[in-house]
């Protein structure tokens, strides 16, 4: 084992949304030019500002995609079955998309602490006892 800790956060990145009709968790793949796409995860599209029903979507209900500034959820790119409800809450789901975009973004510029430097491996052991980060056994 490595002691060498890969940081996939520059990849993808988790946010909640809670706003009108729309609730839940979104999931924001990057690229190396930051924001690429956006999956629902756990998302609830409410039928009203009841909240008392809704759908929830899951990741493979649509893709969202980022590009020149805007984002764009193809026809082709929803499922069928919640083509209906997407397209009642577009523009709110539009706006939800687009506030995780933007956390990624800004989330991107900061610096990401070395988990070494940290400690955090310093402390990884397998069964044996064997301390993968400085080579000694506990």
């Amino acid at each position: 084992m490595s002691g060498v800790a890969q940081d996939m956060s520059s990849f993808w990145r988790i946010f909640t949304y809670q706003h009108g009709r729309i609730s839940g968790t979104f999931v924001v793949h990057g690229g190396k030019d930051g924001a690429h796409h956006v999956k629902p995860y756990d998302v609830t599209v409410y039928a009203d500002d009841s909240h008392s029903w809704g759908r929830v979507l899951r990741s493979d209900d649509l893709t969202a995609f980022y590009r020149n500034g805007s984002v764009e959820i193809p026809a082709h790119m929803i499922r069928e079955g919640v083509r209906p409800d997407v397209e009642d809450v577009m523009g709110e789901l539009v706006v939800a998309i687009a506030a995780c975009i933007a956390a990624f973004e800004s989330s991107a510029q900061e610096p990401t602490p070395d988990p070494v430097a940290l400690g955090a491996l310093s402390r990884t052991q397998d069964r044996m006892g064997w301390n993968h980060t400085n080579g000694s056994t506990a």
